[in-house]
């Protein structure tokens, strides 16, 4: 399993982002400005280009008008053995490739909320461990993105239930299913989930990749000896 993620400037100038905007089919330009925050903007067009590098990247013939979606909207390559999954938040744009079952991502930046809103998410035991922590903002997006990484993978979004998704001594589970989850360092201002429906088996890769300046790629591996960059 891949996760590649890149850090966005969202100070950089205009042209810029048209330049890379210009190398995208007119459907994915389409829904990229159909947002109105320049920032959201940014990001979503990241996340295509990180998607597409990560294609080439790994020597996959595929391109992004290779994406279909379900009936639910969430994305997926048909007639391929490869899941992905895309996130974004503050500064960070992620996608997650795997060849081992459905794979899902969320990444938010942790900053002031009003936990008290999100308590009909969270169940009872949840809720506890978030009151009852040092650090309860640290505490809740733990939870929230370990929620949204399952119904991601899953492909049912937030509108699938997020109350449903409850930790037990052996897992996580969603209505009977068991998802293994693994929380991702990619910065200390933020917390990251990837959910798969297959163990990882301690072979998650990490992968920046420097997508608006000159072509760098740097590799670091979770809890794995380092392999060669073409390795799942």
């Amino acid at each position: 399993m891949l996760l590649f993620y890149t850090h966005v400037n969202l100070d950089l100038p205009n042209d810029i982002f048209d330049t890379f905007l210009s190398i995208l089919l007119p459907a994915t330009k389409q829904n990229i400005l159909a947002f109105k925050q320049r920032k959201d903007r940014w990001l979503i067009l990241a996340g295509r280009l990180l998607l597409s590098k990560a294609f080439e990247i790994q020597g996959l013939s595929l391109n992004l008008d290779d994406i279909a979606r379900n009936k639910l909207g969430r994305p997926y390559l048909p007639h391929q053995e490869i899941d992905f999954n895309i996130s974004h938040s503050g500064n960070y744009s992620l996608c997650v490739l795997s060849k081992q079952g459905k794979v899902g991502i969320d990444i938010e930046k942790i900053r002031n909320v009003n936990i008290d809103a999100f308590r009909k998410y969270m169940t009872d035991d949840q809720w506890i461990d978030i009151i009852e922590s040092d650090d309860k903002l640290k505490r809740f997006f733990y939870y929230w993105t370990l929620k949204e990484s399952v119904l991601k993978a899953e492909g049912s979004g937030i509108s699938g239930g997020l109350l449903s998704v409850e930790n037990s001594p052996d897992g996580v589970y969603r209505k009977g299913k068991r998802w293994f989850t693994k929380e991702v360092l990619i910065d200390s201002d933020y917390i990251c989930h990837v959910a798969s429906d297959s163990p990882f088996d301690n072979n998650l890769r990490l992968i920046q990749v420097d997508l608006f300046n000159l072509p760098k790629i740097s590799d670091r591996t979770e809890n794995i000896t380092k392999s060669s960059r073409k390795g799942w």
